[in-house]
């Protein structure tokens, strides 16, 4: 197995050689042309079917892809970013004043505030909330009866 390829080119080499001396039509060299002309022809074909199958890019038109993702997204980060405007324009805004520190009080008063009414008008308008309330002092109610 060791000198296979040895002797495989030894044999190729000597049959092409008395091939060509006593004129014999199928000499090794005819199957290594037909060999080689195949085989160009199969990377040719394989070669023109894979620009084929990576022209996908080309036919996505990829330039004309970036753009629209450029201008759907750049409205997107702008919508999503525009809270930083309210930072700023707040901190402009608080610079004008003498004393800048209570607008800032005032802003904590004011979320507090908003988060107490907000919580109270969510707890007077949730029914659920209202059924599981009275529920509970019902069941209260019982238990408090039940101990007399």
């Amino acid at each position: 197995m060791k000198y296979a390829f040895i002797v495989t080119i030894l044999g190729v080499f000597l049959g092409e050689h008395f091939g060509r001396l006593y004129d014999f039509t199928y000499r090794p060299s005819f199957y290594l042309w037909l060999i080689a002309n195949k085989a160009q022809y199969f990377w040719e074909v394989g070669g023109r079917v894979f620009a084929i199958v990576s022209s996908f890019i080309h036919r996505l038109e990829i330039e004309e892809m970036l753009l629209t993702i450029r201008l759907i997204g750049e409205p997107i980060f702008r919508i999503v970013s525009s809270p930083i405007y309210f930072l700023k324009a707040y901190s402009a805004e608080m610079e004008t004043y003498k004393f800048p520190i209570l607008i800032g009080v005032g802003s904590i008063v004011l979320f507090i505030l908003g988060k107490y009414v907000h919580y109270r008008i969510w707890r007077l308008s949730n029914p659920i909330k209202k059924n599981e309330e009275i529920e509970n002092e019902m069941s209260r109610d019982i238990e408090d009866e039940s101990d007399d």
